[in-house]
């Protein structure tokens, strides 16, 4: 005689979640957002947190980085490339030296007043030298793998654009105008803040990991002159916030309806945060304009201010 398949239990860290799955470990329900993929089925986040089961792998490292975190290594190879055309277009791979393409790539607030925009987005992919680029894609990668597994492809690239965003317009509204800054450092600012909001609301092992991070590159942000504060800052504010947003999936049942929800939530969340920064870009624009035609040259195509001279260092972002 068989016996009838048990029914769902509450998940025991959302009790507001009915599931049928269970750690292979400890044997607690757990709900999707409380699993961790183990050799065999799932385990709970405290079992999860224990070193995972080393496996063969019949892949290089390369492939497998692609295949589970396809955005982080698109991303990290997107700045790789782009500092590669630099070099050959003049940057050197030692200094902070503004190579020919580069200068059209850093964020540098007359220009962007003078309609150079893009110089928002494009900065976060100007590096100024190897160590630079070098230390953003490390800690790219770090944070980036599992943050992107734990959160998906489309909200970890929405993350890390708009934390990318907000940093330059931080940079744009607070620091002399005058600077040239660029890096990537705005965009994964903004994912560790995103990482240890969400980690402190799900509870994760993670969270001491991620704020050891924090703390560890904010001090050598007010540390070591030339490095962009208000970027880092600036980002890792917007990526706080967005984590925050993503948060709220914690408390939301994991139904079709629910689902739909929490992703239209997720959107007009998302969008609102880009419209801010859309409004005091524009603001600090119009402000830009008024003070260079008082006090300094006019914005205009005909008479765009010159690029700081490459002898001083521009700040890193």
């Amino acid at each position: 005689m068989t016996q009838p398949a048990p029914g769902p239990a509450p998940c025991y860290r959302h009790p507001d979640r009915p599931t049928y799955i269970r750690c292979v470990r400890c044997d607690r329900p757990i709900c999707p957002d409380c699993m961790r993929p183990a050799s065999v089925g799932f385990q709970c986040p405290e079992e999860g947190s224990a070193p995972p089961v080393r496996t063969v792998r019949d892949s290089s490292s390369l492939q497998a980085l692609a295949r589970t975190a396809p955005v982080t290594s698109a991303l990290i190879a997107a700045n790789l490339v782009v500092f590669v055309v630099f070099v050959i277009g003049g940057s050197g791979l030692t200094n902070s030296a503004i190579g020919t393409l580069e200068s059209h790539a850093v964020q540098y607030s007359p220009l962007i007043a003078d309609g150079q925009w893009y110089r928002i987005l494009s900065a976060m992919f100007a590096h100024f030298g190897i160590l630079h680029v070098a230390s953003n894609m490390f800690v790219l990668y770090v944070i980036g793998v599992p943050l992107e597994r734990q959160i998906g492809r489309v909200r970890f690239f929405a993350v890390y654009l708009l934390a990318g965003i907000g940093g330059g317009v931080a940079t744009y509204l607070f620091a002399n105008p005058l600077a040239v800054s660029g890096g990537a450092s705005g965009a994964i600012f903004g994912l560790l803040g995103a990482y240890a909001v969400i980690a402190r609301r799900l509870r994760s092992a993670q969270l001491g990991s991620v704020m050891g991070t924090i703390v560890f590159n904010l001090v050598i942000t007010f540390a070591i002159p030339g490095i962009s504060i208000t970027d880092h800052i600036g980002g890792l504010v917007v990526g706080a916030v967005l984590g925050a947003v993503l948060a709220l999936d914690a408390r939301i049942l994991v139904r079709s309806a629910a689902r739909a929800r929490r992703l239209l939530v997720e959107a007009v969340a998302f969008v609102a945060v880009l419209v801010v920064l859309v409004g005091v870009f524009a603001v600090r624009t119009h402000e830009l304009r008024d003070r260079y035609q008082i006090h300094g040259p006019l914005i205009s195509a005909e008479r765009s201010p010159a690029a700081p001279s490459a002898a001083a260092p521009p700040p890193a972002g």
